[in-house]
């Protein structure tokens, strides 16, 4: 059964896939060829429609505060006060993990 995919999922999204661009270089360097292939075509879309582009091309929601890229090998997790990502390299046992804060409001 799919998670209904809310306007905070596609906003907690976008902010990352912004955030992680913005900072390429420093993730290129974990040598996850696929999450730099997503990351560049996200940012070719216009800043409302990232979130719902990267849900339409890999992004899956497992449950609240909980969202998974496989292709990518990246986990977002976040509630109202922060987004955390983490994702593993293509170099065996490399991992990397990144806190944003959220700015969420209920």
């Amino acid at each position: 059964m799919t998670k209904k995919i809310t306007i905070t999922d596609k906003y907690v999204a976008a902010k990352v896939a912004y955030n992680m661009w913005c900072t390429r270089d420093a993730w290129f360097a974990f040598r996850n060829d696929n999450f730099y292939k997503k990351l560049e075509s996200l940012s070719k879309e216009p800043a409302l429609k990232i979130g719902t582009k990267w849900f339409e091309t890999g992004l899956t929601k497992i449950k609240d505060g909980e969202l998974v890229d496989n292709d990518c090998r990246l986990s977002i997790f976040y509630d109202d006060k922060k987004i955390e990502v983490m994702y593993k390299s293509e170099i065996l046992g490399v991992t990397g993990t990144a806190t944003i804060t959220a700015w969420l409001k209920k």
